[in-house]
């Protein structure tokens, strides 16, 4: 998906790849760190609540990128996984 429909070439695909492998083990050692300091209720409720934040971002994101490229289209059939008109 990274190259073909965001046009990243093999270098580009590598480097968020690796961002990407990076974000996981931190996270995971973070996760790691924090059993037994902090409750696991706290840990999920934050998590959660991250995903939830970055998920309205990205969507957010992606509507006003839809609606400045594509006047007047629908949207819902691109979120689907529609024709891509780009």
């Amino acid at each position: 998906m990274l190259q073909k429909i965001l046009g990243l070439d093999a270098g580009q695909y590598t480097l968020a790849f690796g961002v990407n492998s990076l974000g996981i083990v931190a996270m995971s050692s973070l996760a790691t760190a924090l059993v037994g300091k902090v409750a696991q209720r706290t840990i999920v409720n934050v998590g959660v609540s991250a995903l939830l934040v970055v998920s309205v971002l990205l969507t957010g994101s992606f509507l006003i990128d839809f609606a400045v490229a594509h006047p007047g289209s629908a949207v819902l059939p691109h979120l689907l996984g529609g024709p891509d008109l780009r």
